[in-house]
């Protein structure tokens, strides 16, 4: 945590991606862990093994089975463009694992242009969840021009309900605001694009 602290000392205010751009991790075992309220259950942030040029992913281990394999949670696809997935949590109950990603994973709200950081949710397959159905959480606009809010603070991990309903996540207010953040919490039983759903 010195290290992280000290290596953004300096670079706020700024953007998402200049924040980014300080922190310097060179061998990334695992970092940022969150763990569910029995204990079964560890997300953390850690090094890809697919061999591209992403740095961090999301990893999932089930404490409770000796030697059970870490799951990916934030895989790179063939459909999105590369990046780094960081700062996870687990809700308490350890069923939704929400993270900050560069990766468009949700097209259909997403114009994946420039330097973007959003949030996304995972429901985990022991909660009958399915592996890369992820929602897109933070989201800007309204009805059908819904789209992703490309805004998130990527060194801040977000807050998670204990049920996993609820996400909190801290976010830039744009090049009029320059280095002014704020918290928007978001509903995630409520449809994007209706009132009501974030905060």
């Amino acid at each position: 945590l010195g290290t992280v602290s000290q290596a953004f000392a300096g670079s706020r205010p700024g953007s998402a991606s200049a924040k980014m751009a300080g922190l310097v991790e060179p061998s990334v075992v695992g970092s940022h862990p969150s763990v569910s309220d029995d204990g079964r259950w560890i997300v953390y942030e850690g090094e890809p093994t697919d061999g591209s040029e992403r740095t961090r992913t999301i990893w999932l281990r089930d404490a409770s089975q000796f030697g059970a394999p870490e799951v990916e949670l934030s895989p790179l696809r063939d459909d999105v463009v590369i990046g780094d997935s960081v700062r996870p949590t687990i809700s308490g109950d350890g069923c939704v694992v929400a993270f900050v990603t560069e990766m468009a994973y949700d097209l259909f709200r997403d114009d994946d242009t420039g330097s973007r950081w959003d949030v996304y949710r995972q429901q985990l397959p022991a909660c009958g969840g399915t592996l890369g159905d992820l929602e897109l959480v933070s989201v800007s606009g309204s009805g059908f021009d819904v789209a992703a809010a490309d805004n998130v603070v990527p060194t801040d991990r977000p807050a998670v309900s204990g049920d996993g309903t609820m996400v909190a996540y801290t976010h830039e207010f744009g090049p009029s605001a320059a280095g002014v953040t704020g918290v928007t919490v978001v509903d995630l039983t409520v449809a994007a694009g209706d009132s009501g759903r974030a905060r």
